[in-house]
């Protein structure tokens, strides 16, 4: 609690005990969380800053914890992306998987087994490829 305290007053630019959304946001990133601008007003408006645009210290420890939460489903959406892409999709998930090749993947690459109709349930259009959506509900 000692360190985040000096952490905290280290950001604190004005000597208020708080601070505003820019200094979280570097605060964040120096603790080497990698804050977006959405998370930051997400962050305010979830603490009731909206208002005074500050964030005490009390505050400013639930922001850590809201940005450790951000970052970790950013990282989860990264890899569903990243295995999207590596199946033929589109890295602004556009495009589609072929189903045949995703069985093939699963089967072949990885010796692991699963129902087929699995992929059958997702393909919600039964057209034999799976969108960004559909793929992700395979892995969630």
């Amino acid at each position: 609690m000692k360190s985040c305290r000096s952490f905290f007053n280290s950001f604190d630019r004005a000597k208020s005990g708080t601070i505003n959304g820019w200094e979280l946001q570097i605060a964040l990133e120096a603790m080497g969380q990698n804050p977006q601008e959405d998370d930051i007003r997400s962050i305010m408006a979830q603490l009731g800053a909206e208002k005074t645009g500050t964030l005490d210290f009390t505050q400013f420890l639930k922001a850590i914890q809201l940005q450790r939460e951000f970052d970790k489903r950013n990282d989860n959406e990264s890899d569903f992306l990243s295995a999207f892409v590596a199946m033929g999709g589109g890295a602004d998930r556009s495009g589609v998987v072929s189903s045949e090749r995703l069985r093939r993947v699963i089967k072949d690459d990885f010796n692991l087994t699963f129902k087929i109709e699995l992929l059958e349930d997702l393909d919600t259009e039964q057209d034999g490829v799976l969108n960004y959506q559909e793929f992700k509900q395979l892995f969630s």
